[in-house]
């Protein structure tokens, strides 16, 4: 399918701009959420992309969307796959402050000084952050 002829002759496919795929010959279903009719729409997203910001952006369209809807219709995620990817993070995060504080305990212990201790944990966050920089 031609979608533009240009000037010089050459075309613009459908094909180059598109992924085109046979698909069903009816596309008609039924769905129930909570026990009520649903039309269910289902987003995945492409290799690569960032899961959370697409979902983030999808709440936001969510909600403009569900101000032009007539009383009674609703939005509603009913699998949200990101909830797993924050609680990870949350939990490393978590993980990350919980082991430097340990070791800066163990380093404190060891030197017996809080002057030494700082300067031994500044200098090492110091180096990382070169490490990190290169």
């Amino acid at each position: 399918i031609i979608v533009k002829s240009n000037s010089d002759g050459s075309q613009t496919k459908l094909k180059d701009i598109a992924r085109i795929e046979m698909g069903s010959q009816t596309y008609d279903g039924f769905g129930i959420v909570n026990g009520n009719p649903a039309a269910i729409i289902q987003i995945v997203r492409l290799p690569g992309a960032n899961e959370i910001n697409i979902m983030d952006l999808m709440e936001k369209k969510i909600v403009e969307i569900e101000k032009t809807l007539p009383t009674g219709l609703k939005i509603e995620v009913i699998n949200d796959g990101t909830k797993f990817v924050r609680e990870s993070i949350k939990e490393v995060e978590f993980t990350v402050i919980i082991t430097s504080i340990i070791v800066i305990m163990i380093i404190f212990v060891f030197l017996g000084d809080w002057r030494s201790t700082s300067s031994a944990t500044y200098g090492r966050n110091k180096f990382i952050r070169k490490i990190r920089i290169r």
